[in-house]
């Protein structure tokens, strides 16, 4: 049942693991996934609708973690990267106390390796932990040396920073 479901979903959260998936999942709808500190939380893709107050909904997935390797079935592989395709607009959860570029790279590389043309689709970065020291600082860094045109937010799904932020991009970016 969980897979015909999927077919609908609006945006997807692709990511590696501990990136803060779940957290953001947790922080901007009523689902529940499983947090924790330990890689590979999230086995299965965990859905949740966010609700704006003008009734308007958007189902979002947290997918599992990928790695490296995910697009020739390493780690959960093809079991995520599967539920991608169904998605109107993917979200890159990027871990703010890690390499933004290499995160970001990394990921786009898994997607376009698993199917070509997968990673153009209509999408948006999420750096995570912003509540990090030093966080802010390679945020701005990314925001200003990336070379894409995609919108970045910087949010603490732990501590709700900039998750208003995050929902009126998310919103923008499907209902436009």
């Amino acid at each position: 049942m969980l897979a015909w479901f999927l077919i609908f979903i609006d945006s997807s959260k692709i990511g590696f693991p501990n990136a803060g998936k779940s957290s953001l999942l947790n922080s901007i709808s009523r689902a529940k996934p499983r947090v924790s500190c330990i890689p590979f939380t999230t086995l299965m893709p965990q859905v949740g609708v966010v609700e704006f107050e003008d009734y308007r909904q958007i189902t979002v997935a947290d997918l599992p973690g990928l790695v490296k390797g995910s697009s020739v079935d390493g780690g959960l592989g093809f079991e995520s990267l599967r539920h991608v395709e169904r998605c109107r607009c993917l979200v890159f959860v990027l871990d703010l106390s890690l390499d933004l570029f290499r995160q970001f790279h990394d990921l786009k590389c898994q997607l376009e390796d698993y199917k070509e043309g997968l990673s153009r689709l209509p999408s948006f970065v999420v750096c995570n932990k912003v509540d990090l020291q030093d966080a802010s600082r390679k945020f701005d860094e990314f925001v200003r040396l990336e070379d894409t045109q995609l919108t970045s937010v910087a949010v603490s799904a732990k501590f709700g920073i900039g998750i208003a932020d995050f929902l009126t991009k998310l919103r923008s970016e499907l209902f436009a």
